[in-house]
């Protein structure tokens, strides 16, 4: 796996961030961000402010690798979550990225990812988001983010596909700071 495309898979992979949006509504002057109310509050809230993600990636025929993200999100104007990432995957070169997602009245999320090669889409449902998006070289990347009781603590469980075959798998805890 030594291809560019499968590198680019595996930084996009690590960023555990990866933002569950659950409707999480902004009254004036309050903040989002009070960590006794995250998994009340949902997705939009735990993402608001700085994360870091811990974890680890097993590539197909390939030896696991440690993965670290810090990634720190804003509620924008416009309504939409950015999130801006630094991901560290095994010995690899530190990677930027950056997330925009919007969720819909219904329970949709729509956006996009600075590295990707389609829109990410996906669902929430009750602490869980599910999100959906194409790498380059045709790899497919679902991936489940599950909000803890507590609030504090998110787990991110990955999979990346090639012609419908797992080819990469992330598990990772997210933190709130």
């Amino acid at each position: 796996m030594k291809h560019s495309y499968v590198r680019g898979a595996l930084a996009v992979i690590a960023l555990g961030l990866m933002p569950v949006m659950v409707h999480a509504p902004v009254v004036a002057g309050t903040s989002q961000t009070t960590s006794k109310s995250s998994a009340q509050a949902g997705p939009v809230a735990f993402f608001t402010g700085t994360t870091i993600s811990k974890g680890t990636i097993k590539e197909a025929l390939s030896a696991k690798k440690t993965t670290r993200a810090v990634s720190n999100g804003s509620l924008r104007a416009d309504g939409a979550l950015m999130i801006k990432q630094t991901v560290e995957i095994g010995d690899d070169p530190v990677r930027n990225r950056t997330w925009l997602l919007r969720e819909s009245s219904n329970g949709k999320i729509t956006g996009t990812i600075s590295d990707a090669t389609s829109p990410v889409t996906g669902t929430i449902r009750g602490n869980a988001m599910t999100l959906s998006y194409k790498l380059e070289g045709g790899l497919k990347v679902n991936q489940v983010l599950t909000i803890a009781a507590d609030g504090r603590t998110c787990s991110n469980e990955m999979k990346i596909r090639k012609f419908g075959f797992v080819v990469a798998r992330l598990s990772e805890t997210i933190t709130r700071q």
